[in-house]
């Protein structure tokens, strides 16, 4: 089901990537197929988003739900906060929404450190951090809060750089999880294995192209030519260089090298950035018309 935007295309970008995770393989248990899975299922396609959360809060001590589901209704709760705050329109209600998912992650991962899902968690956790910044510098530039201004830059910069140690600390974890997988596997014997270290890597890029984006975005808090957002932007230009070096055949690697091209673009490097736009140009046509239907706006 595709979710209307938050603020604009970087927004729903980065919560909807994090969102992905649970859609990787493994992610969900065989309790999917319970009643309650497909029951808030179905009241999410519909986007009964209110009537969802009430359902699950209601369902917290029901004895129908297995342990492995009330362990993880926190996380339930957040996720379900966050497409619902993509859907709704006031302004108020949607950033509300947003720090009660962020209350839910961090409730989730403090409790759960070891679980399977914290990871998840953990991404979507630092998605909201960048979004909830992202918006405290719209409000900033609203001329009724000018006399706030500062302040409101000062709260978005401190949001985003938890955000972005965020998907640092996860990207490194993940690294760390796929290296710990033998580099040889029989997929007869050790399909699940190799399942958990395709997951892995998707996680790892995942976390790489977050952080890039939470770079970014914290160095539009900064003037272009400032020192501080210069810095900022050749640190996301070279994430996003990384990223497509590592992934180039891959979409996401076709995204990272047209956001390094951003990065230039804004530095002012005006002949860098449109050499990197060119070189989307040269992929194979089936990966540039897969490429620009998936980043075209959604209507």
């Amino acid at each position: 089901m595709r979710l209307p935007s938050i603020h604009g295309g970087f927004q729903a970008a980065v919560l909807l990537c994090a969102l992905a995770l649970a859609a990787l393989p493994g992610a969900r248990p065989a309790a999917a197929e319970e009643p309650f899975d497909k029951f808030l299922e179905a009241l999410k396609e519909d986007g009964l988003y209110d009537i969802a959360l009430d359902y699950v809060r209601s369902m917290k001590d029901s004895p129908l739900l297995s342990n492995e589901q009330r362990i993880e209704m926190p996380l339930t709760e957040g996720q379900l906060l966050v497409e619902s705050a993509q859907a709704e329109r006031d302004t108020a209600t949607k950033f509300k929404q947003l720090d009660q998912a962020r209350e839910y992650f961090e409730n989730f991962i403090k409790a759960n450190a070891s679980h399977p899902k914290a990871a998840e968690a953990e991404m979507q956790l630092g998605a909201v951090l960048v979004v909830r910044g992202s918006s405290l510098v719209e409000q900033a530039n609203r001329p009724a809060n000018a006399s706030k201004k500062d302040q409101l830059i000062k709260e978005a910069r401190e949001l985003m750089l938890k955000g972005q140690k965020v998907f640092n600390d996860a990207e490194a974890k993940f690294i760390a999880e796929e290296k710990g997988y033998p580099r040889y596997l029989d997929p007869k014997k050790d399909a699940k294995q190799i399942e958990a270290r395709k997951t892995a890597r998707i996680r790892v890029l995942q976390s790489s192209l977050l952080s890039g984006e939470a770079l970014f975005s914290l160095a539009k808090t900064y003037p272009a030519d400032s020192k501080e957002g210069h810095k900022l932007l050749q640190q996301a230009a070279d994430k996003f260089a990384d990223v497509y070096n590592k992934h180039r055949t891959l979409l996401a690697g076709l995204k990272a090298r047209r956001k390094e091209g951003e990065c230039y673009q804004r530095m002012g490097d005006t002949k860098r950035a449109l050499g990197l736009y060119e070189s989307l140009l040269t992929q194979p046509d089936d990966e540039l018309l897969r490429y620009f239907e998936q980043s075209a706006p959604k209507r």
